[in-house]
């Protein structure tokens, strides 16, 4: 599998991540804590898998990649997670700020979703795929 597929491969994860993030946020939990303690978990393993794929990213040789092409596939997406990983920690903290970060970084994680499959639909349609 070549690294751009592999690439591909997490972004349509983070339509799970966001979900995941939802479910965290929409379960009623007792203790107020346990919802950012969820979207929290969420948050940082989805910022692991983002970074794992940063440097892979940065190992390519044949073509090297440049910061313009992986600015939306690779690096947003770090961006993207660090948003809920603060708005977890605001949960937990009880600030207000805490509830709304997780909800910008589902979705702008959302639309990096979306963005890429509109790539690779386009990808798929230069290549004469069906």
């Amino acid at each position: 599998m070549g690294l751009e597929q592999q690439v591909d491969q997490w972004r349509e994860f983070y339509l799970i991540y966001v979900l995941l993030l939802s479910l965290g946020m929409l379960v009623p939990y007792r203790p107020p804590a346990l919802p950012g303690i969820a979207v929290l978990v969420v948050a940082v393993v989805g910022l692991s898998n983002s970074i794992t794929t940063r440097r892979r990213v940065r190992r390519v040789r044949e073509p090297p990649l440049t910061i313009r092409d992986s600015a939306v596939p690779v690096l947003l997406p770090i961006g993207w997670f660090l948003l809920p990983v603060v708005g977890g920690v605001g949960v937990i903290a009880r600030r207000p700020f805490g509830l709304y970060l997780p909800a910008a970084g589902g979705a702008a994680l959302i639309t990096s979703a979306t963005r890429s499959t509109w790539d690779l639909l386009l990808f798929g349609r230069t290549q004469g795929l069906q």
